[in-house]
């Protein structure tokens, strides 16, 4: 069975990847004010799930969007394909982890797998409000309904 937290990343992403429905190249690209543009947050999460769970990257066009690098506006459809193959390689090995590798050391010093997971979990909420506004200062309707359903999706262990 997939462990809990790892289950609660996959929501995350899954209602995510329905915040992205339906968004143009020409929108995603978009920086209004001082927001990060849509498709920068698309490299940003690529990015940090490369970083925390990969030994070698997939993809180093999403390093110039890690967190402290300047603002940019990288191309929609090449960062939306680099995060799809991230997570394709991503997906897989979170989906064994146990115990042991959730609750040991992690690439972060100073965080386990489990607290890595749980960061990673919030990021995509955050940054799922922030493409929501975003969208919505841009007109956009139809706009999904959160946090959508959670079971069976993610499950709550009843011990």
């Amino acid at each position: 069975m997939t462990h809990f937290l790892v289950s609660q990343l996959k929501f995350a992403k899954q209602s995510w990847l329905r915040g992205l429905e339906g968004l143009s190249a020409a929108d995603a690209e978009q920086r209004l004010a001082n927001n990060n543009s849509i498709s920068w947050m698309v490299a940003h999460l690529a990015q940090f799930d490369q970083m925390a769970w990969l030994d070698a990257p997939v993809n180093t066009a999403v390093e110039a969007c890690r967190w402290g690098q300047p603002a940019s506006i990288p191309d929609y459809a090449e960062m939306r394909a680099a995060w799809d193959a991230i997570n394709a390689v991503v997906e897989p090995k979170l989906a064994t982890f146990t115990d042991a590798e959730i609750f040991g050391p992690s690439r972060h010093p100073s965080e386990n797998a489990a607290m890595v997971l749980q960061r990673q979990t919030w990021h995509y909420w955050f940054h799922l409000g922030e493409m929501s506004s975003i969208r919505q200062s841009l007109g956009h309707t139809g706009l999904p309904q959160y946090i959508g359903r959670i079971d069976p999706e993610a499950y709550f262990p009843s011990e």
